[in-house]
């Protein structure tokens, strides 16, 4: 049994959303109030690139993008986090001011220090505004060059027949 609901697939819009209870017997009650949220916009963050490759004993940087989408000022935050403890990954920023549709770019060192695991490991940076955080996951392989990273470059709609065209960047 839960209490709370997240949708955590939303965009700029209007959402409605009404709740209902179900007894033991299935019997269910009648809708409630409406609840109306506005979805006025986001702080986007977005990395250069998503999934990487490295050998023990490197480093490399990524470049953290972020735009603020919302309507007014928005003070961030951001953490980086890894699940391995021979891989580090340092901010060069972990918090800053951004204004109405404003945007900025800094950088992530990925460390891989001698001695961490090899295989698939994961980057996580958090970033936390107006009670809203969001994630940005980064894969990160150890000790293998052999994967072919896809960025996707812009955004793609379907036309009429359902065909996605995808412009991709790919790297090896």
């Amino acid at each position: 049994t839960s209490t709370g609901f997240t949708d955590s697939a939303i965009s700029k819009n209007t959402y409605y959303y009404y709740a209902a209870t179900v007894d033991n017997a299935g019997n269910e009650s009648l809708l409630s109030n409406e609840a109306r949220i506005v979805v006025e916009g986001f702080v986007s963050l977005t990395a250069d690139k998503n999934s990487i490759s490295m050998q023990e004993g490197t480093s490399t940087g990524i470049t953290l993008r972020v735009f603020n989408d919302t309507k007014s000022r928005q003070d961030i935050e951001f953490f980086a986090d890894t699940d391995d403890s021979g891989l580090k990954a340092e901010l060069a920023v972990d918090e800053l001011s951004l204004n109405r549709n404003e945007r900025t770019s800094f950088a992530l060192n990925i460390i891989a220090e001698d001695g961490v695991s090899s295989g698939q490991h994961t980057v996580t940076v958090t970033m936390n505004y107006a009670s809203i955080e969001r994630t940005l996951t980064i894969n990160v392989w150890i000790g293998s060059n052999d994967f072919i990273s896809f960025n996707q470059l812009q955004t793609s709609f379907c036309n009429s027949a359902y065909t996605i065209r995808v412009p991709i960047d790919v790297t090896n």
